[in-house]
């Protein structure tokens, strides 16, 4: 049986990785692996090039798993930690998008407020983050751990060669095997292969962070077996192979976006946008059109109805309205450009309002 990754990082997860998606989920075909969970820092940016590269691999025997990585300040002290978070299922997903949206920074860290992730998380599932969580630090520094244990799902141990990484990582999983805590031997893959390892030296040099060299590639099933042989044959079997797929059995197959058409409701937009456009229309051509104008004037109000684009035309005219700056940043296709100009959010640098009428007349079907 082949073990399931519950931790990597892909390039959108700031400096930290140079993983393309696409290169993971072949990875993690090839060898078998039952599942991969994405867990970027802080951000959930590459979940749809993460769907797009699923789809082109075609294989429906892996499950992708969607999640992140944050930082959050404990409630013992003025401390950031780290926590994993994996979505369940999809209303997992949307409480994980309603979690990224507290974050916020204090000027050196970005971080999740606690109390949104505790008030978040019936379908989510929290790992221990290896050696950057609570659970970690309070092993290292001698404190009582099974109060900060109860807030995870499963523990999380990182591969690493450091003795006292892993005597500390020892005793993470005999707290969990005390605790009936699952415990999971994640990668914390920052990298596909071991000689990658130099470009994110390189990335993390570049910007002036702190590079601590670990082995942090993407690793086969026998490769983390080796890793973890200091806990026992049977123990790294255990937190290879049978947590990590227990783990991710506990995990329904979502998707973090919908592909249907979903824009901002704001309650009368298309009204509001017709009337602004006859109001300009009769300011310049009367109260009783021209027959050209009023037919132009249905034919894109038509359009803009169809296409359900009303709300976006409203914001559009809002913003110009509260700041002029925002008006050369509105751009029109040739099929709606006698309504923008009615409503006085186009540049005007691009033909006239009533220069508009020359334009050839466009099918809507």
């Amino acid at each position: 049986m082949e073990r399931a990754e519950l931790h990597l990082h892909t390039k959108l997860s700031d400096d930290v990785s140079v993983i393309d998606p696409t290169e993971a989920l072949e990875f993690a075909i090839a060898h078998s692996h039952k599942a991969i969970a994405f867990t970027n820092l802080e951000n959930v940016q590459d979940f749809p090039a993460i769907v797009h590269a699923y789809k082109r691999c075609g294989d429906l025997n892996l499950k992708v798993i969607y999640g992140t990585e944050l930082l959050y300040m404990s409630e013992d002290g003025n401390m950031p930690y780290g926590i994993t978070i994996l979505s369940k299922n999809q209303l997992g997903i949307k409480e994980l998008y309603t979690i990224i949206s507290s974050i916020t920074s204090d000027g050196i860290y970005h971080l999740a407020n606690l109390d949104v992730i505790k008030q978040n998380c019936n379908n989510l599932l929290i790992g221990s983050c290896g050696n950057m969580g609570e659970l970690y630090n309070a092993m290292a520094h001698g404190r009582n751990p099974e109060k900060i244990a109860k807030f995870y799902d499963y523990f999380e141990i990182y591969p690493t060669e450091d003795e006292q990484e892993r005597a500390i990582y020892k005793k993470i999983y005999e707290l969990g095997s005390k605790l009936g805590i699952p415990v999971a031997a994640t990668g914390n893959c920052h990298y596909l292969n071991q000689e990658d390892e130099i470009c994110r030296r390189v990335i993390r040099i570049v910007n002036g962070c702190e590079y601590n060299p670990k082995k942090l590639f993407y690793h086969t099933t026998d490769e983390m077996l080796a890793e973890f042989s200091y806990l026992g044959e049977d123990e790294a079997y255990e937190s290879v192979v049978t947590n990590t797929n227990k783990i991710a059995d506990l995990i329904t197959r979502v998707t973090p976006l919908n592909e249907n058409f979903y824009p901002p409701v704001m309650e009368n937009a298309y009204e509001q946008i017709q009337d602004l456009a006859y109001a300009k229309a009769k300011e310049i051509y009367g109260m009783i059109l021209p027959v050209p104008i009023g037919e132009r004037l249905k034919t894109e109000l038509k359009y803009i109805q169809k296409s359900e684009n009303a709300v976006y035309y409203w914001i559009a005219y809002r913003m110009v309205k509260h700041n002029d700056r925002f008006r050369s940043l509105c751009r029109y296709s040739r099929l709606d450009r006698f309504i923008v100009r009615g409503i006085s959010f186009s540049d005007f640098r691009y033909q006239s309002f009533a220069a508009s009428l020359l334009l050839p007349s466009i099918s809507l079907y």
